[in-house]
């Protein structure tokens, strides 16, 4: 008769047991390491991702970095959006201006003027004969308001209009180009502002179009005598970027022996904006069609066309990309051929990551990885410290040392597939019982 001792059964149990438990946690390792090297005075710190710090990333979507404290905690760290890093200004310009009042009785009179020097020269600007008024109101208020002299910033223009007067206005007020007499581009009301005496009054025109001056006319059937302009001012919104750009030359790969395709790369995920060509190839003319790919087995996607010319001195074409790419590989396609390669530039923007200045100083950035990094900030966290620490734009900057070697470039490789010794034992010691079970059967079924 067979014998079972329970030592060999609980053992067997116990491997059973041991087989089936998941592996500990590894922490996850990182290539390379850059020590802050200035300990910030803010809750809250922006650290710059340059293209040194952006070479040594893995990943295509360059998420693969961590904030660590001196201990090695991961500490609540983001990467800044162009949003977040955005100044929304409003700039006011005061502005010359003429008026006068429309005698009602006798509404004919000398045409309004305005004397101006602008780039030192004497300039005259004569009011348009006045529009046709509405039905239930005559021309009593004409104004010229000059525009500003040089150049205007980009950004949206609103022309603000402050009047005073004692007593309540029932005005249809109109504004056009002075130098265009077709009928009134903006029609607008007048807004009494606050209750003080006497009364103010402002009219607001969103500006489309540039103009050397404004013909103002306000209709009505009564106009106070003490009505008066009393300030313009152009009001130019803007939005002022504060993330910093950088210049990188590509290393050249490959160029076909025909010149009509060439191969760039660029090391790390870079946040591509521009890209210049050039070339000392003298009369040179080439269409250009560029593409990149974020991974060598990824598929060409067209960024663009530009023309690549030596036929002028100083010639340096530029493409500017319809959105930043965050791509490794480019290629030009040329047509016709290139003799030789040209000199490619392209402009990077430098993002930026903030993070929480939490645990032990100093603080060190862990950059290169197979997985994306772990204690990451939201956008409701990030709007929330907007809330209480200032836009991000403002939050104090520290600057990242020399790079140094942490885990090494080993971790970035594919680690070979692992030898699945767990699902070899598990099935070992099945195989064992199902060979126990069936020698237990035989030596019952055997005759005795």
């Amino acid at each position: 008769m067979l014998v079972i001792k329970p030592n060999f059964v609980l053992i067997g149990a116990v491997l059973v047991v041991f087989s089936t438990l998941p592996a500990a946690a590894v922490e996850q390792p990182f290539a390379w390491q850059f020590p802050l090297i200035q300990e910030p005075d803010s809750a809250v710190v922006r650290l710059s991702l340059t293209p040194t710090i952006v070479a040594s990333l893995h990943r295509y979507d360059g998420r693969d970095w961590q904030i660590v404290d001196a201990g090695g905690r991961s500490v609540p760290a983001a990467r800044l959006s162009a949003n977040r890093l955005t100044e929304q200004s409003v700039q006011d310009v005061a502005l010359h201006f003429e008026q006068t009042l429309v005698d009602s009785v006798q509404p004919v009179s000398a045409p309004l003027v305005l004397n101006l020097d602008q780039d030192q020269a004497r300039l005259t600007i004569r009011a348009p004969q006045a529009a046709t008024p509405p039905d239930d109101g005559q021309l009593l208020f004409e104004a010229l308001i000059a525009a500003p002299s040089g150049p205007e910033p980009a950004g949206g223009r609103r022309l603000i209009m402050d009047f005073q007067a004692s007593q309540r206005l029932e005005l249809d007020c109109r504004l056009r180009d002075a130098a265009d007499n077709r009928p009134a581009s903006w029609r607008f009301p007048l807004s009494q502002i606050g209750d003080s005496r006497p009364r103010r009054y402002r009219g607001r025109a969103e500006l489309a179009e540039p103009a050397e001056a404004w013909h103002l006319a306000c209709y009505g059937q009564h106009i106070p005598d003490d009505f008066v302009l009393v300030e313009a001012r152009l009001e130019h919104e803007q939005q002022i970027d504060h993330r910093r750009r950088a210049q990188i030359t590509p290393a050249l790969v490959a160029m076909e022996e025909d010149g009509s395709s060439l191969t760039f790369t660029l090391e790390g995920p870079q946040l591509v904006e521009t890209l210049q060509v050039t070339s000392d190839q003298p009369n040179l003319l080439s269409q250009l069609r560029v593409q990149s790919r974020s991974a060598d087995d990824a598929t060409w996607q067209d960024r663009g066309e530009l023309t690549l010319s030596t036929m002028q001195p100083d010639e340096r074409p530029e493409l500017q990309l319809d959105r930043p790419v965050r791509d490794r590989y480019w290629r030009l396609l040329a047509s016709p051929a290139l003799p030789a390669a040209p000199d490619m530039e392209v402009s990077v923007i430098v993002e930026e990551i903030a993070f929480l200045a939490q645990g032990t100083p100093p603080w060190t950035l862990l950059a290169g990885s197979r997985h994306p990094g772990q204690a990451q900030l939201d956008e409701q966290l990030l709007g929330d410290l907007v809330g209480r620490q200032g836009p991000a734009w403002a939050w104090p900057r520290v600057i990242a040392g020399e790079r140094a070697e942490s885990a090494g470039e080993g971790v970035l490789a594919i680690p070979a597939e692992p030898v699945p010794w767990e699902r070899y034992l598990l099935w070992t010691i099945l195989i064992l019982g199902s060979g126990l079970v069936i020698g237990l059967g035989w030596r019952l079924l055997r005759p005795t």
